[in-house]
């Protein structure tokens, strides 16, 4: 099950976006939160069809077994623009 903070939607991102990035990504890396806390960045398209300056940056990070919870959320920054380019070099 994915959740999303009130967080990871304060950059107008849907959860139906989200859950369509994290299903659907190009990439994918393990990170700690703020709070030294495993998580995982996502980079995906927001909806079937998005052009790359639409793919968002989603963290998640699991509250309980089994359950997951989206707490940022926005259009991708450069930070993470890397994961896009690995993913077409792989393909």
């Amino acid at each position: 099950m994915l959740k999303m903070t009130r967080s990871a939607g304060k950059h107008g991102v849907t959860y139906q976006e989200i859950a369509y990035a994290v299903l659907h990504h190009a990439g994918k890396e393990g990170i700690q939160d703020r709070n030294g806390l495993d998580a995982v960045v996502f980079v995906g398209p927001r909806h079937l069809g998005a052009l790359e300056e639409d793919y968002i940056e989603v963290m998640v990070k699991e509250a309980e077994p089994g359950e997951f919870v989206a707490f940022h959320a926005m259009t991708v920054t450069d930070v993470w623009r890397y994961l896009i380019e690995q993913h077409k070099r792989d393909r």
